[in-house]
């Protein structure tokens, strides 16, 4: 029998876990409860007012949780768990608690089984709280779950790197459940490998919704391969078709304009081939500088500083975020058209923001981060870029912006000339 694939929904207090299981268990699909709030219950009715801050309350939940994936496994190849294991170490590290001897070897368990799918549905918040069959009181403790839920973005999977995360809005079910059961469903997989799909839809031009995987396969939401819509080159290179399409839409429904070339004009054909920084940034701004992780810092961390700063910096708006095609790395939209830039490298090039520069991609040619080779945001009042060649990052922009990534060490900012060479001391070009 084939192992079961494991998803987990996670979320705060009152963001709809409780509807959407509910909605998705109607629908036929197996669900899980959450652990926690059913050991607090039978704790409480024990006579014990605050089990949550007994010392065994953790292990007592990571053990329920153990109990209740074996007991489902006969059920059915797809299962939705409401929390893991991996909130339960949240939990615990946010209360400062040390995981009890449960915890640390469901901890173990999960980690050498794989047991859980990477890829996690963090709900966002319904906005009210539903009674549910556990006392009233028990969401007194929604307060600390919900601090202790930012804990679970810094819990590594299995396989060493972060969760894949896909944000659900919760609402009144459905239309959620819709989005869980189709990126969970086995018609997920890639028809032609077998891997599981990107949570990503194409909208095509002749109303047809296309699904890509990692492998760069792409075919029909019916699991067709060969009826792939649109399949045209794109002008700039042969490692793959692109589809004539003018949006992209992910599994949550929301639409993502792809760029032209018209929306990269002031970069292309304005820089100048060489050593400088000006052969990624155009001399357009007031000052540059280049960046690349501090000795102790891991690329993850490095890479959310430097966002932070930039967003810190910038008025609300959208971000351009651009993704180089060199044939082995994630550009995440791999069939959506693409755009030339530095002498005819090519480029996916996406309407988003910083949330999505931070979560939709696996990897790049400097490491296993998320972060795009080139964005910026819709006013043009910066721009960072990392060109195939360079293991750092350069940017241009003005004197506060770059003030500001100088301030953070985590950012690991350095001012350059635009007639230096950008290297910076101790790294090489590949």
């Amino acid at each position: 029998m084939p192992e079961p694939r494991r998803y987990v929904l996670t979320g705060a207090p009152g963001a709809g876990k409780t509807t959407l299981l509910e909605a998705l268990r109607h629908r036929g699909h197996v669900t899980v409860r959450e652990a926690a709030t059913d050991v607090i219950a039978e704790r409480q009715a024990q006579g014990h007012a605050e089990p949550w801050n007994e010392p065994g309350f953790l292990d007592a939940v990571a053990a329920l949780q153990h109990r209740r994936q074996a007991d489902v496994d006969r059920h059915g190849p797809v299962q939705l768990h409401d929390r893991s294991p991996l909130c339960t170490l949240a939990l615990a590290r946010y209360q400062r608690r040390p995981a009890g001897p449960a915890l640390r070897t469901e901890l173990d368990r999960i980690t050498r089984l794989r047991t859980y799918q990477r890829l996690v549905f963090m709900i966002s918040p319904l906005g009210f709280i539903r009674h549910t069959r556990t006392p009233d009181q028990l969401r007194r403790i929604a307060d600390l779950r919900a601090r202790a839920q930012t804990g679970v973005r810094r819990v590594r999977t299995p396989s060493g790197g972060r969760p894949g995360r896909t944000a659900v809005e919760a609402g009144p079910g459905d239309r959620e459940a819709r989005i869980v059961a189709d990126v969970t469903s086995p018609g997920a997989n890639c028809p032609t490998c077998g891997q599981p799909r990107l949570p990503i839809t194409y909208t095509e031009r002749d109303d047809h919704t296309g699904r890509a995987c990692p492998q760069r396969h792409q075919w029909r939401a019916d699991g067709d391969p060969a009826a792939v819509p649109g399949a045209v080159s794109d002008g700039h290179d042969d490692r793959g078709p692109a589809t004539s399409v003018d949006s992209v839409r992910t599994s949550d429904g929301r639409t993502w304009r792809i760029g032209t070339a018209s929306d990269v004009g002031w970069i292309a054909g304005h820089t100048t081939p060489g050593l400088s920084v000006t052969a990624a940034i155009p001399p357009v701004f007031a000052a540059y500088a280049t960046f690349h992780p501090p000795g102790g810092v891991s690329l993850q961390t490095h890479e959310h500083a430097v966002v932070r700063e930039l967003a810190a910096a910038t008025p609300d708006q959208p971000w351009w975020l651009g993704y180089l095609d060199t044939g082995a790395h994630d550009i995440v939209f791999p069939y959506a058209a693409k755009v030339s830039l530095y002498g005819g490298w090519s480029y996916v090039l996406v309407e988003a923001g910083p949330e999505q520069a931070l979560t939709w991609r696996t990897g790049h040619l400097r490491g296993a981060g998320a972060l795009p080779d080139l964005f910026f945001p819709a006013d043009r009042s910066w721009l960072v870029s990392a060109l195939w060649d360079d293991t750092w990052t350069d940017v241009g922009g003005s004197a506060p912006v770059l003030a500001a990534l100088r301030r953070s060490p985590l950012v690991n900012a350095r001012l350059v000339r635009p007639d230096e060479d950008a290297c910076p001391p101790g790294l090489t070009r590949d």
